[in-house]
């Protein structure tokens, strides 16, 4: 029998389209082996559910609802009544599963009961609950060759086991943006300008820019060719993208995520699904305006922005999306005096953010496009270190 053993950083409700091997719903696996090699894995045939009252059954027959396949027993009963037997008065309830036609369905078909348990509980945390996933997998891959990057097992193939040395790849990322319109500009309204990223596994960061029609030559001021980034005064990134204009950056950005293939990506206010922020809604806004197509940086070419009032929520399918601002905040006793990011690195790092004094943003990369991108690339070196230093 040959297994696969790898670390999970992500799960996925998939529905299957005409071209997949198999039907119907799956749960989607994103992994790393211990060689930090990326896998993914399909598990079929997981059923969505939730609990009611086994003396409640009568209050929807099978065949009165579109989305009720089926009754399963179970032995599971109510948290609350786990003690009944030792509490005068009270009895031990018996739940039965109510097995939807897929997650989707769930909230609409629970609404037909007084009580359910489990209804809210996303497919995919259900899937790992139920198989007490914590941190990693082994796979029966039955026929599956090991060296595939993607195999279709039976969710019965799926067991967990504890897999704590494996480092997820992240991308952590900045943009700057034309800040020549008064006020902060709505997602997708101010053109992106630079982005600078930094890949874990290959430790280096690189700089991406809109050249805006000119030559490098042209917008770094320069006699001849430059042969590196020193010639250039470029000290904050490893490597250097330029582009002939905005598309064309957000499209070479996209390339260098999907060939990076990072399992999280995120920055410092950046955003993520949970929370408000600016460069991920700010980025998939200004692709879709640019026609860059955003789904480029899914691993399942999907990408979502929702709008709930003032914030604005980010799903990268296939990868998880990290605000490291809040997640840095939330490891403190107490709300800190200050988010943002120059007096963070003060506080922490002794270190500050690089200084445009009587310049804004779109006047820095206009006038001195070297100092640009160093400020850009120093945001994101500050991030990665505090990061490192928590």
């Amino acid at each position: 029998m040959t297994n696969l053993e790898a670390y999970v950083t992500n799960t996925e409700t998939i529905y299957s389209s005409y071209d997949d091997p198999f039907n119907g719903i799956a749960v989607r696996i994103y992994a790393r082996t211990r060689d930090n090699e990326p896998k993914v894995i399909t598990a079929t045939g997981f059923d969505p559910y939730f609990y009611v009252l086994a003396s409640e059954q009568h209050t929807l027959k099978t065949g009165e609802h579109k989305d009720l396949e089926r009754y399963e027993e179970t032995n599971v009963v109510p948290l609350e009544d786990r003690f009944a037997d030792i509490t005068p008065g009270r009895e031990q309830r018996e739940l039965v599963k109510v097995i939807a036609s897929h997650p989707g369905a769930i909230p609409k078909l629970s609404d037909h009961w007084d009580m359910t348990w489990g209804a809210d509980v996303a497919f995919t945390n259900r899937f790992r609950i139920d198989k007490d996933i914590r941190s990693g997998v082994r796979v029966d891959l039955g026929d599956s060759d090991p060296d595939d990057y993607h195999v279709i097992v039976d969710h019965n193939q799926v067991e967990p086991i504890e897999m704590m040395n494996v480092d997820p790849r992240v991308c952590v990322f900045d943009i700057e943006t034309d800040d020549r319109d008064s006020g902060f500009p709505e997602p997708g309204d101010a053109r992106i300008l630079s982005i600078v990223a930094y890949d874990s596994y290959d430790d280096e960061y690189t700089a991406f820019i809109d050249l805006d029609g000119e030559s490098i030559e042209s917008k770094f001021g320069l006699d001849n060719e430059a042969e590196s980034l020193s010639d250039l005064g470029i000290t904050e990134a490893d490597q250097l993208k330029f582009e002939r204009n905005e598309r064309r950056m957000l499209i070479s950005f996209a390339s260098y995520v999907s060939s990076k293939d990072p399992d999280i990506i995120g920055g410092w206010n950046s955003g993520d699904s949970n929370a408000d922020g600016f460069d991920l809604p700010h980025l998939i806004s200004r692709m879709r305006e640019a026609g860059a197509n955003p789904d480029r940086l899914s691993r399942e070419n999907y990408v979502d922005l929702d709008h709930y009032g003032d914030d604005w929520k980010t799903e990268i399918r296939g990868r998880s999306t990290y605000d490291f601002m809040d997640a840095w905040a939330s490891t403190k006793f107490t709300e800190p005096d200050s988010r943002k990011l120059d007096r963070v690195a003060e506080d922490t790092l002794d270190d500050a953010k690089i200084e445009h004094p009587n310049l804004g943003y779109f006047e820095m990369y206009d006038e001195n496009p070297v100092l640009f991108l160093n400020y850009n690339g120093k945001d994101v070196r500050l991030n990665v270190e505090i990061v490192e230093d928590e």
